[in-house]
């Protein structure tokens, strides 16, 4: 076996070298390019379902303003319905006293028959309970109505939210618009 010249040995040395190190390079870019592939899909992913979730919400919060503003309207509706039974409440007391005052008078007139006045008296103390009774729902839906107006402060305020809601979800998903997918 001839001996080789140390240069020329250096130099297949260093070709060796050389050749392994692009192999190397070219198998580091090939890896590169494919985390970046990846990393892109990823993120491509990722935008697709936040926009889907801000698809969503929005229209969560578009039904449920509707469903609010519906719900505020027939809220109104009610303590309408309210108002009116409280007056028809009164009335009804109203009509009771004077029945109570005939019955007073009535029992009086009859006092010569025991038995009657005696029917009478326990009528007229009945009416009395009854009358006490109405004017205790009187109250109680004047109660209901102050209530119901409360109930429409508080729905008009959440409406209001769900307004404001609304357009943070607006405001939100405009960063999305800069992606092309």
């Amino acid at each position: 076996m001839a001996e080789q010249d140390p240069a020329s040995e250096i130099a297949r040395q260093m070709s060796e070298a050389m050749r392994d190190w692009r192999t190397i390079m070219d198998q580091e870019h090939q890896l590169s390019v494919r985390i970046g592939r990846r990393t892109t899909q990823i993120i491509r992913f990722t935008m697709v379902l936040m926009v889907l979730v801000c698809v969503v919400m929005g229209g969560l919060v578009v039904v449920l303003t509707r469903d609010m503003g519906l719900m505020t309207v027939q809220i109104v509706d009610m303590a309408g319905y309210m108002n009116t039974m409280q007056a028809n409440f009164v009335t009804v007391a109203a009509r009771m006293s004077e029945m109570q005052e005939t019955m007073s008078r009535l029992d009086g007139n009859i006092s010569p028959v025991p038995q009657m006045a005696q029917s009478v008296g326990h009528m007229s103390a009945d009416m009395g309970r009854m009358s006490a009774d109405v004017g205790r729902m009187a109250t109680a839906v004047d109660r209901m109505s102050g209530d119901l107006s409360s109930m429409i402060n508080e729905m008009r305020a959440i409406n209001g939210n769900m307004y404001g809601m609304t357009s943070n979800m607006r405001h939100m998903s405009r960063p999305l618009d800069f992606f092309p997918f």
